[in-house]
Formats: structure tokens, sequence, C-alpha cells
């Protein structure tokens, strides 16, 4: 089973830093451009995002924690999003350690969430998932995600 506690300041500074250095190849990793480049997109993402760090309105960040494990095992957040003048919920990062994947952690917090956004009297969540990260893509079809939209990029000077 687990919990989600919601981040300390000292929690997000740690999070904040490591989201972004993730968020930064990830995005070098499908978009291209410098690593300089990469990094500065992900910061400005984030900063516009959370200006007000893990007291930001409307956006809830959760250190996942293991109970029976006794152990924080990764990291969740959601954000109230307006869409086609609809209030919906957004998956904006999940992140499970790798000492704790493939034992359900991610499953476990995807079902909290969803109680979380229910309890915020939310009916829909969203989210984002790079094309290139199969294992992420397949657990959200095994949660009930589907597409809504698929972009598609062919590269005429190297493999993405």
């Amino acid at each position: 089973m687990i919990e989600l506690k919601p981040m300390s300041a000292q929690d997000f500074e740690v999070f904040e830093r490591v989201s972004i250095e993730r968020y930064a190849a990830d995005t070098l990793r499908t978009d291209g451009g410098t690593e300089a480049s990469a990094l500065e997109y992900a910061k400005a993402s984030f900063a516009k995002l959370l200006p007000e760090h893990e007291a930001t309105p409307d956006h809830f960040l959760y250190t996942i924690h293991s109970v029976e494990r006794d152990a924080d095992v990764g990291t969740i957040w959601i954000g109230i999003v307006t869409q086609r003048q609809r209030r919906s919920a957004y998956v904006f990062d999940i992140h499970v350690e790798a000492a704790w994947r493939r034992m359900g952690f991610a499953t476990e917090a995807f079902r909290a969430v969803e109680a979380r956004v229910r309890e915020l009297g939310l009916t829909e969540i969203g989210l984002h998932v790079f094309g290139y990260n199969e294992s992420a893509y397949a657990l959200y079809r095994h949660l009930g995600y589907r597409p809504t939209h698929i972009s598609m990029v062919k590269s005429l000077t190297a493999e993405i």
C-alpha cells in the first residue's frame, strides 16, 4: 500500500532539481537541440507552471511512500487545468525510483490520484507521454488511459 505525502519545501527543492534534469533529458531525446537549450526550456516550463513552488494553487505535489517498506519510492505531480472550457486534472510528472520499479507503486499512485481527483469534483485525468517511453505508455493503457492526439515526426537526418 502507498500513501501520497504532500511535498514539503525541502522535498520540493530536490524534486524540482531532479525533475528539471529528467524533463530536459526527455525533451532533448525527443526533440533534439542542445543540452543547454533543453535545460533552459525545462527550467522555464517549471517556473511558469509552479511560480509558487509546492504552494502553487491548483497543483498537488506528492511523495509516493510505501507503507509496508517504510520508504519513499517516487513522486507524482498533478494539477487542475482548463482545456476547451472544461476543468480536469493533469498528471504533469510521475517518477518511481529505479530500485522500486515494476512493483506496482506507479499503479497504486495512479489509483490514489484518481481518488484525490474525485474529491476535487473532477471527472477526467489527462497526461502526456514521450513517444519513446513504451513502458509508460503500456502502464497508462493498462490503467485505462486512451490516446486523444498523436503527433508523429520523421527525421531525415537522424534517428529519434
